[in-house]
């Protein structure tokens, strides 16, 4: 039974004093696309009528606008919390499919908000989408990815292989250093990357500037985040904090995912990443993988399992797309789930 959008974790978009319409479209797209519900968030500081009053009117806008975009009743829900605005966030992200975040341009900012951005990567689990304040939806079909061969993080690699082939975008690798570039395809081919058109860049400048550079021309930034290690510690690293200072489209931080060798869980294998980081999920050949379409309007992709990567049925499958025919290793997404055949009983 597929579950509705009413029984699914929300997307969830933190909205400030402006009403953040950027990012509220954003998520209400992605809403849509994912078949969730929205929930809009404002918070205000505990005992400040002032701000609490401007709160409720940017909260009522951003209803209305989400509202105006997601014509299902009972697709939108907003509220108002008063307290730590990083705090209640977290707090609220914790149920959420994912954390939705307006960034303003500095010269449209009354106070830095890239503290609160950087603040809520560092502390929140779920996905992150990061959009600019100024983003229009050019539609410029590439999909970028920022990979480090040394801390390869499989769930944001999986995760833009995806969200490339939904889109019918060529995902843009982005590896900065002098890693030759048959090894960076033969770790995409191993990863499934043969489910989208992919242009390997490998380039001398620093990772801060390369990516800026990509972003520019991008529909979407896919960057990993790091997993704390057993004494807590921050899951935005550097570079990502780097990029969320000047953002040149929307930028998706997926769950922690790589640890680097010093942390204090060790390195683990690949097999061991697979099995720990990806969403449960449990096939076996016959059934069918199905793919909810990132563009509007456009029907879902499905394929059947042909072959299953573990004996208990978790990722990564061996699928026989419908559309094409094509066979492909995949390692599915958050927009993927396990159709299995209804088994007639006498």
């Amino acid at each position: 039974m597929i579950a509705t959008a009413s029984h699914r974790s929300p997307v969830l978009v933190g909205v400030d004093r402006l009403g953040s319409p950027a990012a509220v479209q954003y998520a209400a797209l992605e809403a849509l696309r994912s078949a969730r519900p929205l929930h809009v968030l404002h918070v205000v500081p505990t005992g400040d009528g002032w701000h609490a009053k401007i709160g409720h009117d940017a909260l009522r806008a951003a209803v209305n606008r989400a509202r105006s975009l997601l014509s299902t009743p009972g697709a939108v829900t907003g509220s108002l919390v008063r307290g730590n605005v990083v705090a209640e966030l977290t707090a609220a992200a914790a149920d959420a499919a994912m954390l939705v975040l307006e960034r303003l341009q500095a010269s449209q900012q009354r106070v830095p908000t890239t503290r609160t951005t950087a603040a809520l990567a560092a502390a929140v689990d779920a996905p992150i989408l990061v959009v600019p304040g100024d983003w229009v939806d050019d539609h410029r079909n590439v999909v970028s990815l920022g990979l480090e061969p040394t801390a390869v993080d499989e769930h944001a690699v999986r995760s833009a292989l995806t969200l490339a082939r939904l889109r019918g975008a060529v995902l843009r690798v982005v590896v900065c250093g002098d890693t030759p570039r048959s090894r960076v395809l033969d770790l995409l081919d191993d990863l499934g990357g043969d489910a989208c058109d992919i242009a390997v860049e490998v380039v001398a400048d620093p990772p801060p500037v390369a990516l800026a550079r990509a972003a520019s021309a991008s529909d979407l930034l896919v960057l990993g985040r790091r997993r704390p290690d057993l004494h807590g510690g921050s899951r935005l690293g550097p570079v990502s904090g780097a990029v969320l200072d000047d953002l040149g489209c929307p930028v998706l931080l997926t769950p922690p995912g790589h640890v680097h060798e010093s942390g204090s869980l060790g390195p683990r294998t690949r097999d061991e990443l697979t099995i720990q980081e990806v969403s449960p999920m449990n096939a076996r050949p016959g059934d069918r993988i199905v793919i909810r379409s990132g563009l509007l309007g456009s029907p879902v992709r499905d394929g059947e399992v042909l072959e299953v990567g573990h004996d208990d049925g978790s990722p990564p499958y061996r699928v026989r797309w419908s559309d094409d025919g094509h066979v492909s290793l995949f390692f599915p997404g958050p927009d993927a789930y396990v159709d299995h055949p209804t088994v007639a009983t006498a």
